[in-house]
């Protein structure tokens, strides 16, 4: 049963799933598109916990810069920041604990892919040679 007080990050929620979708429609790859429109469907279902029945919010300013960004420089460009936003809703769910605990693991599980995805985009540049190369490449992959 959905806990009838929404989160102080239920923003997040609402923007993480349009943010995620626009990501996959700006994205060139399609395997990396697949994961953005997973990742979408997993955070509209949070915010649906929160808000059952409800009409969610629209997007915040900071979720349309970010997607502004994205369209401007490519997707890969906000990896890192919404890493740090999924690292941050882990914790928060896990603190709340209870139902919670269950968005807690698939928010840290969304941190970690993203953080792969954010090497492997990083390492794809042409200019990856700056990053350390083949250090760089053997640090991650450690």
């Amino acid at each position: 049963m959905p806990d009838p007080t929404p989160p102080a990050f239920l923003q997040d929620e609402v923007d993480a799933p349009w943010l995620y979708a626009e990501l996959a429609r700006l994205e060139s790859d399609p395997k990396l598109a697949e994961v953005y429109r997973r990742l979408s469907a997993t955070e509209s279902q949070h915010a649906t916990h929160w808000q059952p029945g409800q009409t969610p919010p629209p997007p915040s300013r900071r979720a349309r810069a970010l997607a502004a960004l994205a369209r401007r420089f490519g997707p890969g460009l906000v990896l890192g920041t919404l890493v740090a936003r999924e690292r941050t809703a882990a914790r928060a769910y896990a603190n709340q604990g209870g139902p919670a605990r269950a968005m807690a693991r698939q928010e840290g599980s969304h941190a970690r892919v993203l953080s792969a995805m954010a090497v492997t985009k990083a390492l794809s540049l042409p200019g990856r040679s700056l990053l350390g190369g083949v250090r760089f490449q053997r640090r991650c992959s450690r």
